[in-house]
């Protein structure tokens, strides 16, 4: 006899496991594996909300790139304003649902980068495209650090028994000690702060040159676009010339990550294919 059936209930669907209240249990081992499941469990959520927001912030930062690709001679105000309005829109209908998650779970911020950092590099992307094309210049951490303060949202009062009980269930309610703080205020590489009523996401390094890493594809296909406009033609050289800068900062660094690493290359490869067309323009005005 096989266990192939073993766990599922009528129309072949898994039961899902009934959770045990730690308190009604008398066995130590049993109490502290009811408990683990419990975090597991909560852990588990965590990461599932994160996730699925970060794909709404992954999709709606691109729809903001596909837009400033649009820009053309006579509607560049109007994109601006655009793009302007859909990024205020992802910060405080999307980036907002994130930072507050965060925000609970202050202290385990690295534990789940994972499955927020592809969104915020997405979102890097586009907030950086659209700053080179209104200001020629990159974006600094600080200045997209800027845009990242949110407003703190109203949370209800615990009883002291029930913050007791949560602290016992929850990984991330845990006992905080001042070096621990002090740690985290000297590094600010990634994590929410609580000024006042307002939340600071403050990006990891990592994340924001990963996200300046993908803004080099933009700008090769923004200049790719605009040699066979005349008029905008100059802008070619200038993506070439900030190309250059950004392939000599990047080879400058002694020790990458392998995914950093990973973003170089193409970042090359978008170097050299704006060469090109700088070359191809000189063709055409010879």
């Amino acid at each position: 006899m096989t266990g192939r059936g073993r766990g599922r209930g009528r129309g072949g669907g898994v039961r899902p496991p009934q959770r045990v209240d730690p308190n009604s249990l008398t066995s130590p081992v049993q109490k502290m594996f009811a408990e683990y499941s419990i975090r597991y469990d909560n852990d588990h959520d965590t990461r599932e909300r994160i996730y699925k927001t970060t794909r709404d912030v992954t999709i709606e930062s691109k729809r903001i790139i596909f837009l400033l690709h649009r820009i053309g001679e006579g509607n560049k105000e109007e994109i601006f304003e655009q793009a302007a309005d859909a990024l205020h829109v992802l910060k405080t209908e999307i980036l907002q649902k994130i930072v507050t998650e965060l925000s609970k779970h202050k202290f385990y911020f690295w534990k789940y980068n994972r499955w927020f950092s592809f969104g915020f590099q997405e979102y890097i992307e586009g907030l950086s495209f659209l700053h080179y094309l209104k200001t020629n210049k990159l974006i600094t951490k600080e200045e997209i650090e800027k845009e990242l303060v949110f407003d703190l949202e109203p949370v209800e009062e615990e009883s002291e028994e029930s913050s007791n009980k949560k602290r016992k269930t929850d990984p991330d309610a845990m006992e905080v000690h001042d070096d621990d703080e002090q740690i985290l205020m000297d590094t600010r590489d990634g994590e929410v702060l609580l000024n006042g009523e307002k939340l600071e996401f403050k990006l990891s390094y990592n994340d924001y040159m990963l996200g300046i890493l993908d803004l080099g594809g933009e700008l090769m296909r923004y200049a790719t676009n605009n040699v066979t406009n005349p008029t905008l033609r100059a802008t070619t050289f200038q993506v070439c010339h900030f190309l250059q800068k950004l392939d000599v900062g990047f080879m400058s660094l002694d020790e990458t990550p392998r995914e950093m690493r990973g973003k170089i290359e193409p970042l090359k490869q978008s170097l050299l294919k704006v060469e090109k067309r700088t070359s191809y323009i000189f063709t055409l005005i010879l």
